[in-house]
């Protein structure tokens, strides 16, 4: 059985999404899609992703990773689970058009 490293979900109380990491080292962060303009909100730590999107204001379940080399292969993987949840999504949105 396959399970999910990374979770993608908006809350419910605001349109905010938010990229949820489930293995070491686990991290929730604000996740500002690119799609939704230039405006990506101010935050001590923000990381532009390869797509362009952006993760913002991470809350570290576990130490965050200590190398420069450990966080770009973290946010790459980001990166590409985002890239496929957007492919997943577009799919679901071709069907409906059907």
């Amino acid at each position: 059985m396959m399970v999910d490293a990374f979770i993608i979900g908006e809350g419910t109380a605001t349109d905010t999404e938010f990229l949820i990491h489930r293995d070491h080292p686990r991290f929730i962060a604000k996740l500002w899609c690119v799609s939704l303009g230039n405006d990506v909100p101010l935050s001590p730590l923000s990381v532009e992703l390869s797509n362009g999107d952006t993760l913002y204001d991470f809350d570290w379940i576990d130490p965050a990773p200590t190398t420069r080399e450990e966080f770009d292969s973290l946010m790459q993987r980001a990166s590409e689970a985002i890239y496929a949840d957007s492919l997943k999504t577009a799919i679901i949105d071709d069907d409906e058009d059907d």
